[in-house]
């Protein structure tokens, strides 16, 4: 990405900052308009968006976005995924804000480096946040009980 944008905007969502900086190798995106406009959705729901300036994302970010959207989307190619990013994307407004001052970022089409970028992944490759480990002693005692812990039922206690 490159400073050719005017606006930029930047996010306060935690899952969303770790998939920009892992798609673009940065949490601030290039939009074309300082202010969301409002777009409805086929249920009928209005919510605010920003357009994603995709000139300014470059070919690669292009490239990596529609990757994305075609392993997520069921029955979406790359190729179509691609032509939809080159007509134009949009970013959800929720969670985001303008970013004031300008942004140096790494030269356009370069390659992103994602080790260097976050020093340990904050959410996994899958997307979802993982369950606390339990601890050994409870994860053997699983479905089982103690003798003597369950009163009165016959074949529930451990011999």
């Amino acid at each position: 990405m490159t400073t050719q944008a005017k606006f930029h905007i930047t996010t306060t969502n935690g899952r969303q900052r770790a998939l920009w900086l892992r798609l673009f190798g940065s949490d601030v995106l290039p939009v074309t308009a300082a202010a969301p406009h409002e777009v409805y959705t086929p249920d009928g729901r209005a919510r605010l968006v920003y357009d994603l300036d995709v000139v300014a994302i470059g070919t690669n970010g292009r490239r990596r976005l529609a990757a994305y959207i075609a392993a997520r989307r069921w029955g979406t190619t790359f190729e179509a995924a691609l032509r939809d990013v080159a007509f134009g994307w949009t970013v959800d407004a929720t969670d985001c804000e303008l970013v004031a001052e300008p942004v140096t970022e790494p030269v356009q089409n370069s390659r992103v480096e994602t080790r260097s970028a976050i020093s340990r992944p904050t959410v996994p490759p899958n997307g979802r946040t993982p369950r606390p480990r339990r601890k050994s002693r409870e994860r053997r005692a699983y479905g089982r009980s103690l003798s003597g812990a369950i009163g009165h039922q016959p074949g529930l206690s451990l011999p």
